[in-house]
């Protein structure tokens, strides 16, 4: 069943205004946090898209529940929902994903598609990773291979233990582990440190707005 569109004509002339302003008071008070961090959005208009996709998700949450079990104050919940959309969309977009974790977790990514486009590479990687631990090799210095061979000749002399489908699944497993395990606990914790501090909409959008905005769409549902 097609979703009801749902009708923003109520909030989207003040819209762009109230996202720019309130992302920049959120960017402040998160800035002494995480001074290293870049709090720019890619376009003028991205806060602005970000406000009124919450404020759909908010109406389509609350049109769903039953009349007899609605909040009193509309606007309350809508605000609330909204606020509490925008505080994590954004923490997760330039604090989460803006990290050293989230840039590793990309590179572990590219490497297994890098992997995946080019099977034969596997074969090679095993084999120089095989070099490298039968070689003992010193993380605190350099591993000094033979010369006068390139990397696919060197590697082509030791003699893989596994398939080529062998090794893809091994190599698939571990770097999906590394993900899960090593990035995605790291996201995690970055959202369980996740300051108060809310977004604020009130200010911008008035109680009676937000009624008439529910009123708008009850009718169109």
């Amino acid at each position: 069943m097609p979703l009801v569109p749902i009708d923003l004509r109520r909030v989207k002339p003040t819209a762009k205004s109230a996202a720019g302003k309130a992302f920049k008071t959120w960017a402040r008070a998160l800035k002494p946090a995480y001074p290293d961090n870049r709090f720019e959005p890619v376009s003028r208009l991205e806060p602005r898209d970000d406000l009124l996709r919450g404020f759909r998700l908010a109406l389509r949450s609350l049109l769903e529940i039953p009349p007899d079990h609605r909040p009193k104050n509309n606007h309350t919940y809508v605000l609330g929902f909204v606020e509490g959309y925008l505080n994590t969309t954004w923490f997760a977009r330039f604090v989460a994903n803006n990290s050293q974790t989230y840039r590793d977790e990309i590179f572990f990514k590219s490497l297994e598609l890098f992997f995946d486009s080019d099977p034969e590479c596997l074969t090679y990687f095993n084999r120089l990773n095989k070099f490298v631990i039968d070689s003992n090799f010193p993380f605190n210095g350099e591993l000094r291979l033979p010369r006068g061979e390139g990397i696919r000749q060197q590697t082509a002399r030791i003699v893989a233990d596994m398939t080529l489908e062998e090794v893809w699944e091994k190599a698939r497993t571990l770097l999906s582990d590394i993900m899960i395990q090593r990035f995605e606990q790291k996201r995690r914790r970055a959202f369980d440190r996740m300051p108060n501090f809310r977004v604020e909409l009130a200010d911008f959008f008035s109680p009676e707005t937000i009624d008439k905005l529910v009123r708008d769409n009850q009718m169109a549902s």
